[in-house]
């Protein structure tokens, strides 16, 4: 169907339904499972999350639609009305999700951000349980978005070992802290070495922490299965300081954690 076509009342109808249908089946399904959460688990989901995965489910059939040039002139119209891009193969949607640490093993997530007056490095520890042990906000002067990525890690690598925790798994959603402390960019180094010298230093102490650990590895998130870190590392954060208790963090952030312990499925497209 081509797109300067007259519409009629059997496209609008047919696209309405479509939404309706699948809206309501989900929201039918999610509830439900909250509601068995709720009596069973006697626990509950931020209600922000149960929207989510409902509209997740709805992305996801939508994009799932088999779109190619045989479809029936209402399918091709409802690609078009939700801007769908028509696909010979249905392209699938990337979902990732926080992933405890094994027993007795813990997780550091940090982050970093940046505006023009101020920047901020920000993470928590949490273990096997997704209890949070400790958390730290520190607001910094404004520098390259990489070097607070790698302070980040630092200041939550430092907090481990104060901690006497002897097993660690760090996750950052900057690829290039996580390459760079794996060893796979050195040759950056020489490369751009003006704008990459101040992190020098830096990476040099966190390995220096790093060997203390009995055991220790760093992997790359992505930004929306990092939603804790990233929101502890907002700049109008009210909370600051090193070694946070959890009776210190903000409601939101507590909320995101529970969702995180439910294995919630945060979308990547």
């Amino acid at each position: 169907m081509q797109m300067g076509c007259k519409l009629t009342w059997t496209h609008w109808v047919h696209l309405y339904l479509v939404a309706l249908r699948l809206a309501f089946c989900a929201a039918i399904y999610y509830i439900w499972i909250e509601r068995n959460r709720r009596i069973f688990d006697k626990c509950n989901r931020h209600k922000q999350s149960t929207l989510w995965d409902i509209i997740h489910i709805i992305r996801s059939k939508i994009l799932l639609l088999k779109l190619d040039g045989n479809l029936d002139p209402k399918d091709d119209f409802l690609a078009a009305k939700l801007k769908r891009p028509k696909f010979s193969k249905p392209e699938l949607i990337k979902t990732w999700n926080w992933i405890p640490p094994d027993e007795g093993r813990f997780k550091l997530n940090s982050d970093a951000s940046l505006c023009q007056t101020e920047a901020a490095i920000r993470g928590l520890i949490r273990n096997s349980n997704n209890n949070i042990i400790t958390a730290f906000s520190i607001n910094m002067p404004p520098k390259s978005i990489q070097e607070l990525e790698m302070q980040a890690i630092l200041v939550g690598t430092a907090s481990a070992r104060k901690l006497g925790l002897n097993h660690l798994w760090i996750e950052s959603d900057s690829l290039f802290a996580v390459n760079d402390i794996n060893g796979k960019i050195k040759c950056l180094w020489k490369a751009n070495s003006n704008s990459l010298q101040p992190q020098i230093p830096i990476l040099f102490n966190l390995k220096a922490f790093l060997g203390e650990f009995q055991s220790w590895k760093i992997t790359h998130i992505w930004r929306e299965a990092n939603s804790a870190a990233d929101l502890l590392s907002k700049t109008n954060c009210c909370i600051k300081g090193e070694d946070l208790p959890p009776s210190n963090l903000l409601p939101d952030l507590m909320a995101l954690v529970l969702d995180d312990s439910y294995g919630s499925l945060y979308t990547r497209l």
